[in-house]
This record gives C-alpha cells, structure tokens and sequence, in this order.
C-alpha cells in the first residue's frame, strides 16, 4: 500500500511540475510570436486623409411621426483645402433624408459640421431600427470618399444611465524592456470588445490614438464591438472611452507594467512549486520509513519471548 501512495504522490507532482512548464511555454510561445511583429513604421497609426464622427448633440431617437437629425463633423487632415460633396441615404425607401449643407469647401486640418435630417414617412406607424449612410466624397488624383454609416431609432427611448462595459485581454510582457534603449525591441497586445446593449454606442476612442477594430463601426449599434491595440514597450498605457447616445461613458486604462507578473517572479513560483511537491514527498516517503521501521521492531518482540 506505501509503494501505492509513493506512486501516487509522485504522478502526481510529476503533473504538477508539467503542468508549469506547459504554462510557461504557452507564455514565452506567445512572446515569441509576438516577437515576429516587431514594431515598424507599418505598425503607426495615421489618420485618414479625411475623418468623420457623430457628434454627442445628434437625436437618433425619435418617436414615430418625428424627426431624426444626426450631426456630423468631417475633419480635413490634408494639407491642402478639399471641396467635400456630402450624401446621406437610408436603408429603405420609407424615409428620406436630408443633407445640409450638400458641399462645403472646407480648409486644411479644419472640421466642417454637417446636418442630416431623416424625415419619417407618415404611413409608417411602428417602432424600427433604421440606417443611415453618410459620405463624403472629394477629388484628389481620383474620386475618393469616406463612408459613415449610423443606426436610427423610430420609437421611444428607454431611460439610460448604465456605462458601456469595456473588457480586455493582453498578450505580451515588457519586464526587461522598459529601457528607452531597448522598449522598441518588444511589442505588447490587447484584444478589447466594447458593448452597450441599452442605447447603443456613439463614439469610441483611445489615447493614444491607436485602436484598430476589426470590422467597421456603426454609430448606435448595441453589438459588441471588437478591436485591438498594438504597441511596443516604451508605450505601456492605452486610455479606451466609450460613450453611449444617451451620453453615459466609460474610460478604462490598460497598463502592461500591471498586467504580468516579471521573468524573476515567475521563475521564484516555480521553484517554490517544485520545491514544495519535493517536500510533500519527502514527508510522505519518511512516514513510510517509520511506519515500516515500527512494524519490524513490533515482530522482533515474539521471537525473543520464544527464545
């Protein structure tokens, strides 16, 4: 029975000890992938020559029979002056929508502020979610445009004061290369989905400016939106905000100094884990020595008597 419970103990500690190892593999296995995207100039984030948000003063929400009215600010990011033609249609044929002004000659590195109007058609006596497609188009070497596209709701609107939920994941580990010498030499990773399931997102935003999503984003939708920042290590905070149509919003910091515990604390676990599986062994195998020792000294007794 002791060699069963000898055996037993050291499979044990045999799994626990691989188990460990496995852990720290899948982590310097995910270093090393990330590793292979070393930050280069493709890594930058540059604005796009022409940007355009929903501002917080829009009504999205509108009763049936009434309006909607949605304001957009275009933002030139050229260095020279851009003549922007602006079109805004929706998803059916039930509303129509109104853009004021149609064009605007709008200067270097200055916004504009455009005007939607949805106005709902009478016959349409239900509650319904709506889209809108705003652009704006201009002429550079060629016709080009920048698209928005904008969730409407015809129908009442619930009362609202719950933040969206920002949630996060991080690969990485810039223990050893905070240095300014070395911090361009290992990049970092967070996987980040935002929601809002009550009255939908209005805007998202990250400083630095960096967040890339993984789909194109719909202004008021209530799906979980998902997207990523990429840096190396001498940038080691991401501020992400998000704010709702009803102007509830959330700001969360991610920090990769926080996150991860360093090379030297990891491996004092480990061996404080081995360390630890050996003793229990050892205590056990010296129970068994002494049990096996008292039952020896017991057997000898009958055979003196007899002698």
């Amino acid at each position: 029975m002791e060699n069963g419970i000898v055996a037993v103990v050291m499979e044990l500690g045999i799994r626990y000890i691989f188990a460990i190892f496995c852990v720290l593999h899948t982590t310097h296995s995910t270093l090393d992938d990330l590793d292979e995207l070393r930050s280069t100039d493709n890594h930058i984030i540059k604005p796009n020559p022409t940007s355009i948000i929903v501002r917080t003063d829009s009504i999205l929400y509108a009763p049936v029979g009434h309006d909607i009215s949605i304001n957009f600010e275009v933002t030139n990011n050229q260095y020279k002056n851009i003549f922007y033609q602006f079109e805004g249609y929706t998803d059916d044929n039930f509303n129509l929508a109104y853009v004021t002004p149609p064009s605007a000659s709008v200067q270097s590195y200055t916004k504009c502020l455009v005007n939607v109007k949805i106005l709902s058609s009478n016959s349409l006596n239900e509650e319904k979610r709506g889209l809108l497609t705003f652009k704006a188009k201009w002429v550079s070497l060629f016709e080009e445009e920048v698209t928005q596209d904008v969730y409407y709701y015809i129908g009442s609107q619930k009362p609202d004061s719950s933040k969206p939920t920002i949630t996060y994941t991080i690969s990485g580990d810039c223990s050893g290369y905070l240095q300014p010498k070395l911090c361009h030499d290992k990049i970092w990773k967070a996987d980040i989905s935002i929601q809002d399931i009550d009255s939908g997102l209005l805007k998202i935003n990250s400083e630095p400016f960096s967040i890339i999503l993984k789909k194109r984003f719909i202004v008021g939708t209530k799906e979980a939106v998902s997207g990523y920042y990429l840096a190396n290590c001498c940038q080691t905070k991401v501020d992400i905000t998000a704010t709702d149509i009803s102007g509830n919003e959330n700001t969360i910091t991610i920090d990769i100094e926080r996150n991860w515990l360093s090379t030297g604390e990891i491996a004092s676990i480990t061996l404080g884990a081995i360390l630890l599986v050996i003793l229990i062994i050892a205590v056990i195998v010296f129970i068994i020595y002494c049990c096996r020792k008292k039952r020896q000294t017991l057997s000898i007794y009958p055979e003196s008597i007899r002698s």
